[in-house]
């Protein structure tokens, strides 16, 4: 059975560097009925303090983000916080990057060229949620002591 956040909706998690596609996205992620709350960051710092922080059920990513290195900041939403990540990009230099991370042993991601129609965009991403979570033993980095 998919996950779910304690509020019964799908956390997703939109993130690029373009303020209205960002703002776009979430919008019509919020107003698509399909039971997701979707939130925005056009900062990747902030982006990776989300991931750790709440661990959304979902990462949609820009691939090309001011102050990422490669495929580095995806790697650690997927691999070390167990996010589910779909990449977006609408720059064909992208594809070299993915395919010297591939070259280089890493597990391939998912991708969508970006613009997308939204009907498009809330299929795959439906698609993904269903789909089992990438850490199984993920652990919350919150940690709370009763005294």
């Amino acid at each position: 059975m998919p996950e779910s956040s304690s509020f019964g909706s799908r956390i997703v998690l939109v993130v690029d560097d373009e303020p209205t596609i960002t703002d776009t996205i979430v919008l019509v992620l919020n107003h698509s009925n399909q039971n997701i709350f979707a939130l925005g960051s056009t900062d990747l710092a902030q982006a990776l303090s989300i991931v750790h922080g709440i661990r959304p059920d979902l990462v949609l990513l820009d691939v090309k983000m001011p102050g990422a290195v490669r495929l580095e900041h995806a790697v650690e939403m997927r691999d070390k916080c167990g996010c589910r990540v779909l990449l977006m990009s609408g720059q064909a230099a992208t594809s070299e990057d993915i395919d010297g991370y591939l070259e280089s042993g890493g597990q391939p991601f998912e991708i969508l060229a970006k613009p997308i129609h939204p009907t498009d965009l809330i299929k795959k991403i439906q698609q993904m949620l269903n789909e089992p979570p990438t850490a199984s033993q993920w652990k919350n980095p919150l940690s709370f002591h009763v005294q």
